[in-house]
């Protein structure tokens, strides 16, 4: 048996029956959660713009709050774009998985090898991305341990120091 023939042919992999069954139910699943991810990313896209326009607007027409003035803009400008940014990324994710759960419906209905190596294509770069987010939350998080370990030890150590 020549193995280099058959993986030229692409005929390797052969999907038995319950395997379609249960990548059929899978595709369906991953479709609803994608519809529903699409509806919070456009919910998310709908509050980062109101808080990157509408930030700043509140802070100077609230009295005495003029003090934040400086500060008041930058500050939700940053925050408006982080979560635009978190926006898009969480927008992208829902599209792998969509197209994941199209492509291997189809792939399935048409028995197309080619087409369910795309979805998996689709839902391998879903993981690679969550994954990357997920080691970054990560970080964040023990990074703000950190920061927050050492301000209680210095509270602890004699206060501000003001």
């Amino acid at each position: 048996m020549d193995f280099n023939n058959m993986v030229d042919d692409r005929e390797l992999i052969v999907v038995p029956t319950e395997t379609r069954f249960h990548l059929e139910k899978t595709g369906t699943y991953t479709k609803i959660i994608s519809i529903v991810g699409f509806v919070i990313g456009a919910f998310f896209a709908l509050v980062s713009l109101g808080v990157l326009f509408g930030g700043s607007a509140i802070v100077s027409s609230i009295p005495g709050m003029g003090g934040l003035g400086v500060l008041g803009g930058g500050v939700f400008m940053f925050i408006g774009l982080l979560m635009l940014v978190f926006t898009a990324v969480v927008i992208f994710l829902m599209i792998k998985l969509f197209r994941f759960s199209t492509l291997s419906t189809s792939s399935i209905m048409k028995e197309d090898n080619l087409e369910l190596e795309a979805a998996f294509k689709e839902l391998k770069t879903y993981f690679v991305v969550g994954g990357i987010i997920a080691i970054v939350m990560i970080a964040g998080s023990l990074l703000g341990l950190i920061a927050f370990g050492g301000m209680i030890m210095n509270l602890a150590s004699g206060g501000l120091g003001v």
